[in-house]
């Protein structure tokens, strides 16, 4: 997979985080998020190259979505029908199991979606 173009939604430390690795590794990367502050943070730290205003006509290779894990499936429902077919759709949720199933049926096989988990915290 080439994913060139990429959408993070939720530009918060999670997402914002995704992004500066995913610009410094060379991929034209957008961001959304509710919170207008957020994204202007996430603009100005160069975590995204621009802000997209909502989540419609998605013609993007991949979309991370880095929301609050009580809103991924909510935002999976958003972009189920925007999201051009082939485009994969991930998650930086801590939870799965209703998740993954609920997004695979909301995506259907032309958008797969790959559950994911954000490895973060501390080492006891």
């Amino acid at each position: 997979m080439n994913a060139e173009r990429i959408l993070v939604v939720g530009t918060g430390l999670i997402g914002g985080s995704v992004g500066l690795a995913l610009r410094r590794a060379g991929h034209t990367v957008s961001g959304f998020d509710a919170s207008g502050d957020n994204a202007r943070a996430a603009l100005a730290a160069g975590a995204i190259a621009d802000v997209r205003t909502g989540l419609d006509a998605l013609d993007v290779d991949l979309v991370i979505i880095a929301t609050p894990v009580g809103e991924v499936l909510t935002t999976v429902e958003q972009i189920a029908s925007t999201a051009a077919p082939g485009t994969i759709v991930t998650d930086v949720g801590s939870t799965k199991a209703q998740i993954v199933s609920e997004a695979q049926r909301l995506l259907g096989t032309e958008r797969p979606f790959v559950g994911g988990h954000p490895m973060a915290g501390t080492e006891g």
